[in-house]
């Protein structure tokens, strides 16, 4: 595990400086982190608005984005059998729409 330390560091930054970049932007919520944690920015993951039009907008000047966990959890194959529907959890739904991580 060498070098972790001064890799997560050196993610922090990173992050820290896509907050400052984005944070501005009234369309774009950025990770928070809680006053008891420090987040190790393994992934960096804007919520935004009409996410599939600002991924190929991205796309197209040459910055690659992913699609981690796209489908909220309530509506994996793995909880079929508790026979949830879509809108039981619309937070989670909103939420699982948004997510876009750079």
């Amino acid at each position: 595990m060498r070098g972790l330390d001064e890799a997560t560091e050196a993610r922090r930054r990173i992050a820290e400086r896509d907050d400052d970049l984005l944070g501005g932007h009234s369309a774009i919520e950025v990770p928070e982190e809680a006053p008891w944690a420090r987040g190790v920015y393994h992934l960096y993951v804007i919520h935004v608005g009409d996410r599939d039009r600002v991924r190929d907008r991205l796309a197209a000047r040459g910055i690659g984005t992913g699609l981690h966990y796209p489908v909220p959890l309530h509506m994996q194959p793995t909880y079929r059998d508790l026979r949830y529907e879509l809108g039981a959890f619309p937070f989670a739904e909103r939420k699982a729409d948004r997510l876009l991580s750079l």
